[in-house]
């Protein structure tokens, strides 16, 4: 996997930290690994009604993984709060599940050991390649789209954190994605994004020029009781209103591949944020 970088939902109370520059490998989470879930939205409950985990995919697929599950995989940027690298001996695991999927079978299957506040797993798709000069070979335009996906906590959890869809830009992987507070029970539910809205968008982002997408999925600061290990299916990338975007639904979605890792629970580095 071609390791970039990840971004860390922090704390909008405090002063916000400068940006660690443009290195993908840098990480502009907050010392102290905090963050805030808001903005962004969910299609399930609310003035919207339950979510139907039948309705058709809205705009074109990224990756539905029908029939497997390639080009995905877990940041493993080295910092406590990600389990991919640090969990005491007890890795997250992400498979393919045929027996269940929104809207149709087939799905990622990740259980993620959570044992206390902030932590985090990051599952993400595969790199777009650079070329000798770090440019950006085959980059989407995303400007003005809405990212979707589709996530379901396996029942028996009462997992309370955050859901972060998001995209990285430009060859230096900037930021831009919304943290968004799970839905309270069992079911498929769809977490939208409009990337020209979102909570996070680091400077430098250009959504004309989208390299890899992923969702970051993590436990919060400040949880009500200690958390457990927790089951996620994830179905349905998708991007809705962007005036140029490709997938390869079932085999995997597009290429991409760097990290923007819920830091503790959602996303991503408030310290570089233009808005949101």
């Amino acid at each position: 996997m071609n390791l970039q970088r990840i971004s860390l939902v922090v704390t909008l109370a405090l002063t916000a930290a400068g940006c660690f520059g443009s290195d993908p490998n840098q990480n502009s989470m907050r010392a102290d690994g905090s963050f805030v879930a808001t903005g962004g939205t969910s299609g399930g409950g609310g003035s919207g009604g339950p979510f139907d985990p039948s309705s058709p995919v809205p705009g074109v697929a990224l990756a539905t993984f029908d029939t497997k599950a390639v080009g995905f995989s877990f940041s493993n940027y080295n910092e406590p709060p990600n389990l991919a690298v640090n969990n005491a001996g007890t890795d997250p695991t992400l498979a393919w599940n045929g027996a269940d999927g929104s809207p149709n079978p087939g799905c990622l299957k990740v259980t993620a050991p959570f044992s206390a506040g902030n932590q985090y797993v990051d599952i993400q798709s595969a790199s777009l390649q650079t070329d000798s000069t770090n440019m950006c070979i085959g980059c989407q335009n995303w400007t003005g789209g809405t990212l979707h996906v589709r996530i379901k906590v396996d029942a028996g959890s009462t997992f309370t954190g955050q859901i972060e869809p998001y995209a990285d830009t430009t060859s230096n992987y900037t930021f831009v994605g919304t943290s968004i507070n799970v839905q309270m029970d069992n079911n498929w539910h769809d977490y939208a994004v409009n990337l020209n809205n979102a909570m996070t968008r680091n400077t430098g982002y250009d959504l004309s020029k989208v390299i890899l997408y992923g969702v970051h999925i993590g436990t919060g600061n400040s949880p009500a009781s200690t958390p457990t290990p927790v089951t996620f299916e994830i179905d349905s990338f998708s991007i809705d209103g962007a005036p140029a975007a490709t997938g390869t639904g079932g085999a995997g979605g597009t290429s991409g591949g760097s990290a923007g890792a819920s830091g503790g629970g959602g996303s991503a580095g408030h310290d570089a944020g233009t808005g949101g």
